[in-house]
């Protein structure tokens, strides 16, 4: 059965339905946005491990989207113009965002998350060995962050890490962190300098803090 046939199956709940999860499909004909702009009361996005043919791309109408605060994607490409879409029609409501590395272009998306976004308080994304700027530079964009979850990405991975560069990494977190964020976690099985460590704790100094973990992770003194 067909993506539209199944979702066409769900249109007596259109107004009750408000999570939508779709996971392991492959979309002939594009992005699904004239199937799920029905849903003008979805609040809940989960995208995991699809793929996304090229197609037209049609823009939903105005009221799509609203009400959308969560957008989680995993083990999935979705190209900018998608993002670009979703995140302009959720706006203000936007409170949630999943996206690993190389999900999407994050430098554009980074100016969608000033401009359109301003309420974005959770953050969960993943570090390759190869890249972190992805990270720092929507933590620069989401000004009211709360909560952020990093983990390692481990597919296809080649590259061995960087002690320096993990370091420099927790340094630009210390730096970047916004003071709102009450909770941050990391699993990772990075290396890390004492120095590092105590330079990330000085330099993030929030206002209210709930939970600080670093998991898999070691810290060595010189």
């Amino acid at each position: 059965m067909e993506f539209p046939e199944i979702i066409k199956g769900l249109s007596v709940q259109v107004e009750t339905l408000t999570h939508i999860t779709i996971r392991n499909i492959k979309f002939d004909h594009g992005f699904p946005f004239t199937e799920l702009a029905e849903y003008l009361n979805l609040k809940y996005l989960e995208i995991e491990n699809c793929r996304f043919n090229r197609g037209k791309i049609i823009k939903p109408d105005l009221k799509a989207f609203q009400k959308l605060e969560s957008i989680l994607i995993s083990a999935t490409y979705v190209n900018f113009e998608i993002m670009e879409i979703l995140c302009c029609q959720a706006k203000d409501c936007l409170r949630v965002l999943k996206l690993p590395t190389g999900t999407t272009d994050f430098p554009k998306l980074e100016n969608i998350c000033v401009n359109f976004c301003p309420n974005i308080k959770k953050f969960i994304t993943s570090i390759k060995k190869s890249s972190y700027k992805h990270i720092i530079s929507v933590i620069n964009a989401c000004k009211n962050l709360e909560e952020i979850h990093i983990y390692e990405d481990r597919c296809d991975e080649i590259f061995t890490y960087n002690v320096f560069d993990a370091n420099q990494f927790l340094r630009l977190l210390g730096e970047t962190l916004p003071k709102s964020v009450h909770t941050f976690k990391y699993l990772s099985d990075l290396s890390f300098d004492s120095t590092s460590l105590e330079i990330f704790l000085r330099q993030f100094q929030p206002k209210k803090f709930i939970l600080l973990e670093f998991n898999d992770c070691s810290f060595f003194s010189d």
